[in-house]
């Protein structure tokens, strides 16, 4: 996981390094209310890049796997063969297990490890196996290979390829009728991701928390609405900007 954009590299690294734009800290935007005087500072930016909170999908349990010695999570590096320099659970120093059948990019769970890497759900996409990384080109070449920074993890990820499908904000125009279309941190485009359940008004701490046609601002289901259209909010409501040409009704 602009993943307010909401789908990552080592937090003790400078998040200015190059990305598509600033996907999965603690949230991006902590202030209250709704005040859009800065457009981006009202999206949500939980999900995403180097603004979102990742699900850590990697098993406590593989601690008793380990070897207890360092080793290089981007180089794959100090580990025996057969063996994954990875992150266990809250772990901030990668050791060596035993890996797993799963090649990266593919679907990963706790029975199903990961070869190389560490196995995470980040924006609601489920559990991949992602290749961890400190800058862009430990993910190959090309524009599109982005190290993205995680929050809330001592390390970085190279972005999945075609994991996201974009969409529209007003169309909702997402093929999977179990997801909804978000505007996420990192993202230059809104993209799918499994809808929510908050109801207009209510709290929310992620852009996939509210139900299809909503946005997370200011913790804060909002309505989504044009602001082409005077009256999209109701007479108790203004469209304030948003993402791009895409507005949210603010209360009155």
């Amino acid at each position: 996981m602009q993943l307010a954009r909401t789908l990552s590299r080592p937090l003790d690294r400078a998040l200015s390094r190059p990305l598509a734009h600033a996907l999965l800290a603690a949230l991006a935007l902590t202030a209250c209310g709704d005040d859009p005087a800065t457009p981006a500072d009202t999206r949500d930016a939980s999900d995403a890049a180097d603004t979102t909170v990742p699900t850590d999908t990697r098993v406590d349990s593989e601690a008793s796997e380990t070897t207890n010695r360092l080793c290089d999570p981007i180089l794959q590096s100090g580990c025996d063969a057969g063996e994954n320099c990875t992150y266990i659970g809250a772990e901030t120093v990668a050791t060596c297990v035993a890996a797993g059948p799963v090649p990266a990019n593919n679907v990963c769970s706790a029975e199903d490890r990961c070869q190389r890497g560490v196995c995470l759900s980040i924006n609601q996409t489920g559990n991949r196996c992602y290749q961890v990384c400190g800058e862009n080109t430990d993910c190959g070449a090309g524009t599109t290979n982005e190290c993205i920074t995680l929050t809330s993890t001592p390390f970085s990820v190279c972005k999945i390829p075609g994991l996201y499908d974009q969409c529209n904000l007003l169309a909702q125009d997402c093929t999977d009728a179990t997801k909804a279309c978000y505007a996420v941190a990192n993202e230059d485009e809104p993209i799918c991701l499994l809808a929510g359940s908050g109801a207009p008004g209510s709290e929310c701490t992620s852009a996939g928390s509210c139900v299809k046609g909503q946005a997370c601002v200011n913790s804060v289901c909002r309505s989504l609405c044009d602001p082409d259209v005077a009256t999209s909010c109701g007479a108790t409501a203004t469209c304030r900007d948003f993402f791009d040409d895409t507005g949210y009704c603010a209360p009155n």
